[in-house]
């Protein structure tokens, strides 16, 4: 009931944003012309089908923080819980799905930064000090436009978890991918690490270049 009650509460922020916000400053989704709104019994679907992976032995007992998110962004797209509806001063003509796809990964993406801020992940600085719950309210974005826009294609590829046969094998795999993409954005926009931080664990084997980020294969520097 807790992850029902948070996330109906952050996909309706999710929605306001949208409407409110991107829908009159956006150019793009101005020019896109709908209002996004949120079908809460496949949205509670959705968290229960989290619910009952995670309690199904695949994952940990207790699934980190990006796991967590990631299962949410994954089955959002099997389940489909966004809708969009034509304003009516916009376009008169029926949407493509495909294009209506396309957005809804834009609108699922707007979903990352607020439902990792209410994730932890548990860290200790070293062996000696007690375990810390830390939240996962750090989250810069993606490293650059590129890894975005190959992101937002795997999303859209993932709408083949409707189709019949799609068992719990597959749907991890997908969950498992998409969180290692997730932790790589939220440590690709890290800082120096501190004593009792989650980001920063591999900035001494990251070096900034002009126009991306060089990855110096020296594995020693993060152990």
């Amino acid at each position: 009931m807790k992850d029902q009650v948070i996330a109906r509460q952050q996909v309706a922020a999710a929605c306001y944003y949208w409407n409110e916000v991107l829908l009159k400053c956006s150019p793009s989704v101005r020019a896109f012309g709908c209002e996004l709104s949120a079908h809460n019994p496949r949205l509670f679907a959705c968290v229960a089908e989290g619910q009952r992976l995670f309690n199904a032995g695949i994952f940990p007992k207790s699934p980190g923080g990006f796991k967590r998110v990631a299962a949410f962004v994954v089955l959002a797209r099997r389940v489909n819980f966004f809708e969009f509806h034509l304003q009516r001063s916009k376009k008169k003509v029926p949407i493509a799905e495909e294009e209506i796809e396309c957005w809804r990964v834009r609108a699922l993406s707007v979903m990352i930064l607020p439902i990792l801020a209410k994730t932890v992940a548990t860290v200790r600085a070293n062996a000696n000090t007690p375990a810390q719950d830390i939240a996962l309210t750090e989250w810069k974005g993606f490293p650059s436009r590129h890894f975005k826009a190959e992101f937002f294609h795997w999303l859209r590829g993932l709408i083949v978890l409707r189709g019949q046969g799609v068992n719990d094998s597959v749907l991890s795999s997908a969950i498992l991918s998409c969180s290692l993409m997730l932790e790589a954005c939220y440590y690709l926009g890290s800082t120096p690490r501190k004593d009792g931080e989650l980001r920063g664990l591999d900035y001494d084997c990251l070096k900034a270049a002009p126009s991306h980020i060089e990855i110096d294969l020296n594995f020693e520097a993060i152990e």
